[in-house]
């Protein structure tokens, strides 16, 4: 998960919109993409990674990676939505030069990628791509590039080759290679608490619907229902709701109770908050609790209202 973009979709929610946040889902949108594209036409006796951050010796990322018996491809994925050219080593966008080439970033990225192998011994072959997987896309490109371009209609028949190109003794097996990567996987670097710094009083209060976003529920003895769209949802889902929210916004690995009553706003009791967080979560000292890992449903839940208030 990009917790980075999780953090502004729940400041979003909330009333904080910060402008990064909208490059930040293009980016996800694309990389989820292309993933589903590779899991349809995934080569036989193959793995296949995402969001592979490491440090060899600096800080690189790389979204997509296609572990082989006998190669590694390596794939930073756009969303770019027009026509793009290449003309001496440098990327266009809809006829802007783009000054982060995400050429150089895959290839950056390859060269730390293969410290990795050259450190464990795996004389493997190491192929980087960049793939322009808006449907929208052009390319146009001279011979200033070495690395393969692919846009979206030419996956299926890339990954069609890669299958049937592949050798019929396997030298090494994937999942050993995936178990040596996963040695060297960090979390994401970035400080983004510093980078986007706020405090919790920027943001609405109070316990919000998650199908629409908006603030004025009604509440009873067991839900809360919106006066908006209608949609009802029990205090506990609320709670565990209010719980992945505090556990996006706050950095380090523990939340604070005061953190998630100020989110609640005395929406619900505080002594059943806290009956709640003891059952559910590991207590560190008074008041601080493990954060619990963000659940693929809420990150789900928080772009359903991204996509709703962009519309």
């Amino acid at each position: 998960m990009n917790n980075e973009m999780i953090h502004l979709l729940v400041r979003k929610s909330r009333g904080n919109y910060i402008n990064k946040l909208d490059s930040l889902v293009t980016g996800y949108e694309g990389e989820e993409d292309f993933a589903r594209i590779v899991r349809q036409y995934l080569p036989h006796r193959s793995l296949f990674l995402t969001n592979f951050i490491f440090e060899q010796p600096s800080y690189a990322q790389i979204d997509g990676i296609l572990l082989m018996s006998d190669r590694i491809h390596l794939y930073e994925v756009k969303k770019y939505d027009a026509h793009c050219s290449i003309a001496e080593g440098k990327l266009y966008y809809n006829h802007r030069h783009i000054n982060h080439n995400p050429i150089q970033q895959i290839e950056r990225a390859a060269d730390y990628f293969r410290n990795i192998l050259i450190q464990n011994k795996l004389n493997i072959s190491l192929q980087p791509h960049l793939v322009l997987i808006h449907p929208f896309a052009t390319l146009e490109q001279d011979d200033s590039v070495q690395i393969p371009i692919l846009l979206r209609n030419q996956l299926r028949h890339h990954f069609q080759m890669i299958d049937s190109s592949m050798h019929s003794h396997p030298r090494y097996d994937p999942t050993t290679i995936h178990d040596i990567l996963n040695y060297y996987r960090i979390n994401d670097w970035h400080n983004y608490f510093e980078q986007h710094s706020f405090n919790l009083s920027d943001l609405r209060a109070g316990v919000y619907c998650t199908n629409c976003g908006s603030f004025k529920m009604e509440k009873t003895a067991y839900y809360f229902k919106c006066q908006h769209c209608h949609t009802s949802i029990s205090k506990k889902a609320a709670l565990d709701y209010l719980i992945q929210e505090c556990a996006a916004l706050t950095p380090g690995e523990v939340i604070k109770t005061k953190d998630l009553l100020y989110l609640i706003n005395r929406s619900l009791s505080s002594n059943w908050v806290y009956r709640i967080l003891n059952q559910k979560l590991e207590r560190v000292t008074y008041g601080t609790y493990v954060k619990p890992k963000l659940e693929p449903d809420f990150l789900n839940k928080l772009l359903g209202l991204y996509y709703r208030s962009v519309k």
